[in-house]
């Protein structure tokens, strides 16, 4: 994991153009999803697909795309 965060620290983060529930927290993603050290934690800590489908649910949409 020491190489991927060494990697993750190079790249250039930006604001995504759609609104993305996060894997990590099963919520609406917020400005943490534009820093290495999110996508660090988001290799080592479980994946919450199911909470983020229910948040998703629990705002009225139904039609679901996962990009992995």
């Amino acid at each position: 994991l020491a190489e991927f965060e060494q990697i993750a620290r190079q790249i250039s983060y930006a604001t995504p153009r759609i609104e993305l529930i996060s894997n990590l927290t099963g919520k609406l993603a917020g400005a943490d999803l534009m820093t290495p050290d999110y996508w660090v934690r988001h290799v080592r800590e479980a994946v919450r697909f199911a909470d983020g489908v229910a948040t998703l649910l629990a705002q009225g949409v139904d039609t679901f795309l996962e990009i992995g």
